[in-house]
């Protein structure tokens, strides 16, 4: 990712994104925007662990575990 993507993205000039991302306020918001991707990403992973874990026991507790 770089600040010229980013700012296509969102549709602003990269120098526009480079001010933003000198803002203490912006880097706040950014920040916080950051923590709730993680968590949900961590969240899903956790989810997905779960359910693989317990496919794994179901298959060696049936006797005939595929390969």
């Amino acid at each position: 990712p770089t600040v010229e993507g980013a700012a296509g993205v969102c549709g602003v000039a990269p120098s526009t994104l480079s001010r933003w991302i000198k803002r203490s306020d912006f880097q706040d918001v950014y920040t916080q925007a950051r923590r709730e991707l993680v968590q949900r990403s961590l969240s899903s992973l956790q989810t997905a662990s779960i359910e693989a874990i317990d496919a794994l026991k179901r298959n060696v507790a049936c006797g005939l575990p595929a390969i």
